[in-house]
């Protein structure tokens, strides 16, 4: 191979790893790569070799290594792809101001597509559920992500064979213990979820009841937001969060207090609110009957950060106040950490807020439309038959990167059209831009209306801030879209280090270690995790 892959570049070879299902034997095991490698590589003309490895660590795995390029019968090479003249409007090649020919490269084999890895992976656990089905084993595969199945569930790490060794030891490590986390957090989740559930029910109930004139709504006794019944219902004590309160237009911006003369002058009866308590206050201990049916004692319960955000911006792993931040998902919000409101006449027309973080700061921050263009358009390919994975997606941002067209992603129009596809090409044709003829041309017009927006937003965070920002922090599931990344360091001009993308969930986290002496403050705590959570800069290309 390497005698014919003259190129300083040139990729020789393809690595896949699939994971055995541990039901099989390994004589299956062996048949079921077998014949992976033989459908999927060998009869479309690939050399595969494989390699299985098994250390009795619980994880039997194969290493399949594939050819770039085809062979014929004799064993020869063949070109991977060829070049051929680009023909004018007549059929005419088109002479280069050089004096050659124009000429373009045609691929002859389409193994480097991004297409084939879901197809690869569709087939292996297709296979693999084949193998498991005919030795009567119930266990199943799904190539899909949790995200993908619909399943809110924090996937575990990868241990790796030295750390499994040590575990098998009575050895504890820090990806053993991280994965033993991870799995009570996801039971608890299920359980929260069952519970979310019931609340909804009950809810629904209420609101129906309340239509009715039911009594004990008219009568109702004291304002609990959700996290705070959740609180409750782990501890039997009342009182309401400062973050999520601040969410809700009931709080004095400055004083960070319940506003009861604007309550009262709106008809609210304030003997409804509950004291407000800060992220990180101990509010009661574990009721007996919940620890006991957990099986642990009593414990502390901590107050965190109701609202998701403010959870969120307490994990920003920055080491000084020169930061913006951007909480990047469905919707995204683009602010500062202050230490007293901006509460100005530019603040207002501009419809920034002002709410509560850790530590008595200010989230100063914006609301923007975000990846929410981007799902709405998936949902209508896919009802056309064209279904993307996220790593497909940033590979048909890549192929169209400089698309011209952008929209404004706040545009009330977008809010939630029939047809978000057709909208956006809609609002292009109107103000004479380019309109995007596929899903990729789609997909780069959506990233780059939404990094002008990042930069509109942060531009005006610079005039409004008393510090000069000079670094943008992506956190949440947004910040793992390397493309969107790059893409927004180049046009606001400033560093964006992206990480983590569950901010949410460390954050509360670190919250209540601090409460328990862990950490003195703030900067401590996004100082640890910062060197514990891998974060990854893009600096501006231009």
């Amino acid at each position: 191979m390497e005698e014919i892959e003259k190129a300083g570049n040139s990729q020789l070879a393809r690595e896949l790893e699939v994971a055995l299902p541990i039901e099989l034997s390994r004589e299956e095991q062996l048949r079921l790569v077998r014949e992976y490698c033989s459908s999927q590589f060998v009869s479309k003309g690939m050399c595969a070799d494989f390699n299985i490895h098994d250390t009795g660590s619980g994880n039997p795995h194969a290493h399949i290594l594939l050819t770039m390029r085809p062979m014929d019968e004799q064993g020869k090479w063949l070109p991977k792809s060829k070049k051929e003249y680009v023909l004018d409007e007549n059929g005419e090649r088109i002479r280069l101001a050089s004096g050659r020919y124009k000429t373009r490269k045609v691929d002859l084999v389409d193994w480097n597509s991004h297409d084939n890895a879901e197809v690869w992976r569709k087939a292996w656990a297709d296979l693999a559920n084949s193998f498991l089905e005919q030795s009567n084993r119930p266990e199943r595969i799904d190539h899909r992500s949790y995200e993908r199945q619909g399943i809110e569930q924090i996937p575990t790490v990868h241990i790796g064979v030295a750390a499994s060794q040590m575990e098998k030891k009575g050895i504890v490590t820090e990806r053993g213990e991280l994965n033993r986390s991870i799995k009570a957090a996801n039971r608890m989740l299920r359980e929260i979820r069952a519970q979310i559930g019931k609340l909804k029910e009950w809810l629904s109930e209420i609101f129906k009841a309340k239509e009715e004139k039911f009594a004990p709504c008219m009568n109702a006794d004291k304002i609990l937001f959700i996290p705070d019944l959740l609180s409750y219902f782990c501890t039997g004590k009342m009182f309401t969060e400062y973050t999520v309160a601040s969410t809700s237009q009931m709080l004095n911006a400055t004083t960070r207090d319940w506003d009861k003369p604007l309550l009262e002058k709106l008809g609210i009866n304030t003997d409804m609110l509950l004291p407000l308590v800060q992220p990180g206050t101990e509010i009661g201990k574990l009721l007996p009957e919940i620890a006991e049916e957990l099986g642990v004692e009593p414990m502390p319960v901590i107050a965190v950060a109701g609202h998701d955000t403010a959870a969120a911006i307490a994990a920003v792993p920055a080491s000084d106040e020169h930061f913006a931040y951007l909480s990047s998902g469905t919707w995204s919000l683009m602010g500062i950490e202050t230490e007293k409101p901006i509460l100005t006449e530019e603040s207002c027309a501009k419809n920034y807020t002002n709410e509560g973080g850790i530590e008595g700061t200010t989230r100063f921050l914006k609301n923007i439309t975000g990846m929410w263009l981007l799902e709405q358009s998936r949902k209508c390919w896919s009802k056309e038959g064209r279904n993307y994975d996220y790593a497909q997606i940033e590979a048909m941002a890549t192929q169209e990167k400089d698309f011209p067209s952008y929209i404004d992603p706040d545009d009330p129009r977008f809010a939630n059209p029939e047809n978000m596809d057709a909208e956006i090409k809609k609002c292009c044709k109107e103000r004479g831009m380019a309109v995007p003829e596929n899903d990729a041309q789609m997909i780069s017009c959506i990233y780059h209306s939404l990094a002008n927006k990042y930069r509109e937003v942060i531009t005006s965070l610079q005039g409004m801030a008393s510090f000069t920002i000079d670094k943008l922090h992506v956190i949440g599931g947004g910040s793992v879209n390397k493309f969107m990344s790059q893409l927004t360091a180049d046009t606001i001009g400033m560093p964006v280090i992206a990480g983590p993308s569950e901010g949410t969930a460390i954050g509360n986290a670190m919250i209540q270690a601090q409460a328990v002496g862990l950490y003195k403050n703030r900067w401590e705590m996004r100082k640890a995790v910062a060197e514990a959570i891998g974060t990854k800069v893009y600096t501006p290309n231009k």
